[in-house]
C-alpha cells in the first residue's frame, strides 16, 4: 500500500459512505495520518508509513479505541470490538483494499451497536 493508493480509496469511501462526515488529513513524504469524521467523538483513525509499511485502521470513541486492525511487515493483527486489549492474528492478511474493507466492517458496527 502506497499513500497513493490510500488516498484512491479514501475518495471513494467519502463518496460510498454515508457516516462520513468530513475527513481530516496529516502528510508528510513518507507518512499519513487520515481522520474520518463520523460525529463529534466518533471517528476512523488511519496511519500509513511508506517507510517502515506499518499500516493501522481504528475506530475511536474519545480516547478508547473500539475496534481496529494494525500491519506492520506484512504481519497483521485485529483488535475485535468489545476487546480491543487482545491481538487477534490475521494470518491471511487484509483486503487488496483495506481502508474500503475496513469501513464495511465499521458500518456494521456503527449499525449493530447503535453508535451512531
Amino acid at each position: 500500500m502506497t499513500i497513493d493508493d490510500l488516498f484512491v480509496e479514501l475518495e471513494e469511501s467519502e463518496r460510498r459512505f454515508w457516516f462520513i462526515q468530513r475527513s481530516e488529513v496529516e502528510r508528510t513524504d513518507e507518512t499519513v495520518r487520515l481522520r474520518l469524521i463520523i460525529s463529534e467523538s466518533l471517528f476512523v483513525q488511519v496511519f500509513l508509513s511508506e517507510a517502515t509499511g506499518r499500516f493501522s485502521l481504528a475506530l475511536i470513541q474519545g480516547r478508547e479505541r473500539l475496534y481496529g486492525c494494525d500491519g506492520e511487515g506484512g504481519t497483521w493483527h485485529l483488535h475485535p470490538f468489545g476487546a480491543r486489549g487482545v491481538h487477534k492474528p490475521v494470518p491471511e492478511g487484509v483486503s487488496p483494499r483495506p481502508l474500503l474493507q475496513f469501513l464495511i466492517e465499521v458500518e456494521e458496527l456503527l449499525l449493530d451497536n447503535d453508535l451512531i
